[in-house]
């Protein structure tokens, strides 16, 4: 962000024990929490609050319906949960969606950085961290192989 503003981290931990004491809640609500930081980076793609909206709607719709279904007859029971479980497929697709959403955000801002500071996604630092130490001395299997 501007100014040397960066995006706040939020622990791994912390957000399956809120996700926990919040029945689920929590994650599609973070995405309400990060919308001002992830909009005021310098990217043409911004995040709108219809589709956490939405996503929470569902959620809520199919936690009623799953409540409904417990005192309804057999039959009337399987359409509320068939309707249930629609509602939480849209869910996890909207979900999917505004991930990718976030994600090319993060990818504009990053490519778009002209300061030479070198920019790695979340998901590099995770998967190449422990390799950055090793990163100037040959991987011994290569050397096995001889390449």
């Amino acid at each position: 962000m501007e100014n040397g503003k960066t995006l706040g981290t939020t622990s791994v931990v912390l957000m399956i024990v809120l996700s926990v004491i919040t029945c689920g809640i929590y994650y599609y609500i973070w995405f309400f929490l990060r919308k001002k930081d992830l909009n005021q980076l310098q990217t043409p793609t911004k995040l709108t609050d219809q589709m956490p909206t939405v996503m929470l709607a569902l959620v809520v719709l199919a936690f009623l319906l799953n409540i409904i279904a417990s005192g309804a007859d057999p039959e009337a029971r399987g359409i509320l949960l068939s309707l249930g479980a629609i509602s939480n497929l849209a869910v996890w697709i909207l979900l999917l969606v505004l991930s990718f959403k976030v994600r090319r955000i993060l990818d504009e801002y990053y490519n778009a950085r002209e300061d030479g500071r070198p920019h790695l996604r979340s998901i590099d630092l995770f998967l190449y961290h422990p390799l950055s130490a090793i990163q100037d001395e040959p991987i011994p299997c290569a050397r096995a192989f001889g390449c």
